[in-house]
């Protein structure tokens, strides 16, 4: 199924990008960079496609103590979660242009290390496949200028069956449903 979509999203882009106007859009999520990690992403939206924007990105971070806490069963147990993930998304904007108001998909792959404070030289990695459905909204606060702000929420379904999650004799259990909230950042080039 993720190979059918991506061959849907850049077919399309194939077909549209060599006759057409497009922006060319880095933006970052500055979080992950305060959670010792980092955050890159590109977007492309094409004058033809007007209300569609493309794009992928790759991250990582360590959780917070909260995100951790969101499963009452890993609540103050002592868990550690790093993630590195990749993601594919999809955007579509109510105006023309892409700005304002948007709905839209991402499709995220995290690979997971976890480890736990009450037993030393053991973790586990394994990786989850999590479809997001989001909405947010694109401002760009400066005229003739490519700055914009993206604050967006969205919600994540573990899609992947559960990993084997024990840690020595604890169990780390994986959220089925995960709220999500981002604010990214970026820039983005016009080219006709």
């Amino acid at each position: 199924m993720k190979k059918t979509i991506l061959t849907i999203i850049f077919t399309g882009l194939v077909k549209v990008s060599p006759a057409s106007a497009f922006t060319f859009s880095l933006e970052t999520d500055p979080m992950p960079y305060f959670l010792n990690g980092y955050s890159v992403h590109t977007q492309v939206s094409f004058e033809k496609l007007s209300h569609w924007r493309f794009g992928m990105g790759g991250f990582y971070m360590e959780y917070p103590e909260f995100m951790i806490n969101l499963e009452p069963d890993n609540k103050d147990k002592g868990w550690n979660v790093h993630m590195h993930g990749m993601a594919f998304a999809v955007e579509y904007y109510l105006k023309r242009q892409t700005e304002g108001l948007f709905m839209g998909a991402a499709f995220l792959t995290g690979f997971f290390e976890v480890s736990n404070n009450n037993v030393s030289n053991e973790k586990i990695n394994y990786t989850s496949f999590l479809p997001t459905f989001r909405i947010g909204y694109r401002w760009l606060p400066f005229k003739d200028n490519g700055f914009y702000i993206l604050p967006w929420f969205g919600l994540g379904v573990t899609a992947s069956k559960a990993p084997d999650t024990q840690v020595g004799s604890m169990e780390y259990v994986v959220n089925r449903v995960t709220p999500l909230v981002s604010l990214h950042v970026g820039y983005e080039f016009n080219f006709q």
